[in-house]
């Protein structure tokens, strides 16, 4: 579909479907794509052809191809807006989706007003109960056609976020914090465990190789902090990502390598002057050394020195950026709605949520997230205030079977479970009321496994099965008091099963505990085990009923949990 919009001087144009394939297919269209994104001063890479012609190509049985652009009367490209339709929901998006981080429309800066007033004009009158959702605009972009009298002054929505980012270059805060004794014992201590190297990935091959193990650490972080694990979510993203790499100077990826396994990286947007983070995710295993920190710190030398002139932390996310980020500038989201009472509704919307930041202005971060929480995963929230309620219940003992490893009979113990095996934890579905949230139990395992616990997981089918963790003594998170046991010097805690409800749990227990017990009797001074007694549960009051051949001790010890 094609359609021309009339206008006095420059007109704009709307294509979609085979139509606009085509404009991008053609060479000519491209060149002027190319040239006009170049010389736009707020233009970043998700506004490159190169950008939308990797995400078009892969998600196009999900979208069709939304182009509205505008020439001067000369003919030249003066504007333009890359957008998609979502054919399940026809919902208008910016090309890349929630994929961009970026999402604007490119103009020469005397015809940027003009260009968007008119598109949107367009917009509306071929789709008038959609609306138009960017996140987020650069600060540069002008916003003129906002101003008094301007006729989408009051049918829009501009709300400010803050992007943190860092400085590069010589005698830069990246280079001061390396130089800090903290962040060289944290290097110091990722050397011991193997040779620590910064890799810069240049080509799809190489990041081939890496990018499982990469999607694992960062869907296990984003499914902690969000509703979302974007790879398990989204099977097109593996090979989206892959594609960018086969468009130069338009992604920059970097690994942080101990050995030759990955324990940090970062996939990200290069722009006029500067990196963003993107796909970035870190080993849960090396908590203590924050790989992810380490590599944002050693990226931010790197493109330090290669000229680069700043960091994009990107807004949102971790509180890890705000900590970091030695300046912020302000990013905006536009909302336009084409339909009067749903842009009311937005209107509304929207002024709730700047009361809520003029209220937590100055606040702690941990009040925001605590409000956070309340408001869009009260789940979490209500968990973690039903914990600290339970301080204040009279006091109780939980019960542990308590195992002698001198006296367990020496065999070879089952190994069907894997170990520490994020793939295994990214399966989980709830399926009953009382189950954790996915983002929940995502969140709990990311703490634990920070913490030094081992994972032992079962799947099949593609769900997870059976998961039930191993505590050696020094480790442990004492945010979960209900949990908490102190452990001697020499002994071992088994603890906190969940089992899927088509599973065979006493067959799974009684491997889960076989191969736990071998593997905490293989630890380096470890001589006792302490199993705890609700993983096993009523059904099995019996210690002896699951583990043949291990004589334990008679006296079952309890301990009191604070």
């Amino acid at each position: 579909m094609e359609q021309f919009f009339p206008a006095t001087t420059m007109s704009v144009k709307l294509s979609r479907g085979i139509a606009a394939e085509k404009l991008l297919e053609d060479p000519a269209f491209q060149s002027e794509w190319i040239d006009l994104a170049a010389v736009c001063p707020w233009a970043t890479s998700f506004q490159a052809w190169e950008f939308a012609d990797a995400w078009y190509s892969v998600y196009k049985d999900l979208y069709d191809v939304l182009l509205l652009f505008q020439r001067d009367d000369k003919g030249r490209l003066t504007g333009l807006l890359p957008l998609a339709v979502e054919l399940s929901t026809n919902q208008i998006v910016h090309v890349g989706a929630h994929q961009a981080e970026y999402q604007v429309w490119i103009a020469s800066e005397s015809s940027s007003d003009d260009f968007i007033e008119r598109a949107l004009d367009l917009l509306k009158e071929q789709y008038p109960r959609q609306r138009l959702k960017l996140r987020y605009l650069p600060a540069n972009v002008p916003q003129g056609w906002r101003s008094p009298g301007r006729r989408w002054r009051h049918s829009s929505i501009l709300q400010e976020y803050r992007r943190p980012y860092l400085v590069l270059g010589v005698d830069s805060s990246v280079e001061r914090s390396l130089k800090k004794r903290g962040n060289r014992n944290r290097i110091n201590r990722l050397k011991r465990n193997g040779t620590l190297s910064f890799v810069h990935i240049q080509s799809r091959a190489e990041l081939e190789r890496l990018i499982d193990t990469v999607a694992d650490f960062y869907d296990l972080r984003q499914g902690a902090i969000s509703p979302t694990a974007p790879f398990r979510d989204d099977p097109r993203k593996r090979e989206f990502t892959l594609r960018l790499l086969d468009k130069p100077g338009l992604t920059h990826a970097s690994v942080l390598m101990l050995d030759d396994v990955p324990i940090a990286a970062n996939i990200g947007p290069i722009s006029h002057g500067f990196v963003s983070l993107g796909v970035f995710g870190y080993s849960p295993f090396y908590g203590e050394s924050s790989p992810g920190r380490m590599l944002i710190l050693l990226l931010g030398q790197y493109l330090g020195n290669c000229g680069l002139q700043q960091l994009d932390l990107t807004s949102g996310g971790d509180s890890y950026k705000d900590e970091m980020a030695d300046h912020t500038d302000p990013v905006y989201v536009l909302s336009v709605q084409f339909h009067r009472f749903a842009h009311f509704r937005e209107m509304g919307k929207a002024v709730f949520l700047n009361v809520l930041k003029r209220c937590l202005n100055g606040k702690s971060r941990s009040t925001a997230l605590k409000v956070r929480d309340v408001l869009f995963d009260p789940v979490i929230y209500l968990g973690n205030v039903a914990n600290r309620l339970s301080l204040l219940r009279p006091r109780k003992y939980k019960k542990y079977y308590e195992i002698d490893l001198a006296t367990v009979t020496s065999g070879s113990p089952e190994t069907v479970f894997q170990v520490n095996s994020i793939s295994d934890l990214l399966l989980y579905r709830p399926l009953r009321k009382q189950d954790l949230s996915r983002r929940a139990f995502l969140d709990y395992a990311w703490r634990r496994l920070e913490a030094g616990d081992r994972s032992y997981t079962y799947s099949e089918n593609g769900m997870l099965m059976y998961c039930a963790w191993l505590r050696q003594p020094g480790k442990g998170d004492s945010s979960n008091p209900g949990s908490v046991v102190e452990l001697l010097p020499n002994t071992c805690l088994l603890w906190d099963s969940y089992i899927h409800p088509g599973a065979h749990r006493q067959d799974l227990m009684r491997a889960s505990l076989s191969q736990r017990i071998g593997d905490a009797a293989k630890i380096p001074g470890i001589e006792k085990v302490l199993v705890e007694a609700e993983t096993i549960g009523p059904r099995f009051p019996s210690h002896a009923d699951l583990l043949s051949g291990i004589n334990r001790t008679t006296a079952a010890s309890s301990r009191l949990v604070a």
